[in-house]
């Protein structure tokens, strides 16, 4: 009967992962794309929905190591492209597996799957006003000509916020950080159209990926510029209404279409405790040197969670 129960229990916790996990995926307009590319994009969707289950009930280290990958492209642990050429090389995964893992990844990419941000980490106070700043910052972002542009804004209208004490250093520090993300996630979604619109009928996508990132055509893994005067001009303009927006949430007024406290559940990992304590065992044997994107990452992170333990003086 315990067993039972258990099995059940973790098929409802699979169930519920793989709706957050197509849950975070926006709609996407494939106008442009080749239909074998719209194919292969269904399938790899398919596939990732299969690992997330499999993660959690009795995976196989080769659902480990794929779900592995899942998990870092959701936490936005380094470039989509560099992870999805990766995938590809992986001798610790047959070509087949390989193959369907880079275009679960790309579909992922291209859904805007990548570089989630769970709104009780913001450090808000309450979870209802960290949705509400991290649908602001969101929005502006996604609706921004440029996205540059968006993170901008973010970066201006918080400093502001925080000038006149609406909100905490620490926060405005974190939502810069925050802007970022979800820059990123706009850019690779972008330029994961880019690629295969570009890839036609004719052309493997996954092919023309390994060149493009030769040549640096991805915009997510350019270094950052100096903003242009367009930009600039974009940013200037929006961050006082994001400003205005930032001064109703403290009291709760709405500042768009919010999403109520009640209705943000945990957003959990791609990764189930199987399969991670399966991806530490098979790290240790591999013994590759860490990577610096995803070391950064953490040690970034690790940061952060140390400031948030910091008593203020």
């Amino acid at each position: 009967m315990m067993a039972f129960t258990t099995t059940r229990s973790r098929l409802l916790i699979a169930a519920t992962s793989i709706a957050a996990w197509l849950g975070a995926c926006g709609p996407i307009d494939d106008a442009g794309f080749a239909s074998d590319v719209d194919r292969e994009l269904d399938r790899g969707r398919a596939h990732a929905s299969r690992l997330v289950a499999g993660s959690r009930v009795a995976p196989t280290v080769e659902e480990a190591i794929e779900a592995g990958y899942l998990e870092r492209l959701r936490l936005g642990l380094g470039s989509p492209f560099r992870l999805i050429e990766h995938s590809l090389q992986d001798p610790r995964l047959p070509r087949e597996r390989r193959e369907r893992l880079a275009w679960a990844l790309l579909a992922a990419t291209v859904d805007g799957a990548g570089y989630r941000i769970d709104p009780r980490d913001l450090g808000a106070g309450d979870v209802g006003a960290a949705a509400r700043h991290l649908e602001l910052v969101e929005g502006a972002i996604g609706e921004a000509a440029h996205p540059g542009a968006g993170m901008l804004a973010v970066r201006l209208a918080y400093a502001m916020a925080a000038a006149e004490s609406t909100v905490p250093d620490r926060l405005k520090d974190r939502l810069a950080r925050v802007a970022a993300l979800i820059h990123d996630r706009a850019v690779s979604r972008s330029d994961a159209r880019r690629l295969l619109r570009a890839a036609g009928s004719d052309t493997d996508p996954m092919a023309l990926l390994t060149v493009w990132r030769v040549e640096r055509r991805f915009q997510v893994e350019r270094p950052a510029g100096p903003a242009v005067a367009e930009v600039e001009r974009e940013a200037v303009a929006l961050a006082p209404r994001l400003l205005q927006a930032i001064r109703r949430i403290p009291e709760g007024r709405p500042v768009g279409p919010v999403v109520a406290e009640r209705e943000w559940p945990p957003r959990r990992p791609v990764l189930g405790p199987d399969a991670a304590a399966l991806l530490a065992v098979e790290a240790a044997v591999y013994d590759a040197p860490p990577q610096t994107p995803v070391l950064v990452a953490v040690q970034t992170y690790r940061r952060l969670e140390k400031a948030d333990l910091t008593p203020a003086v």
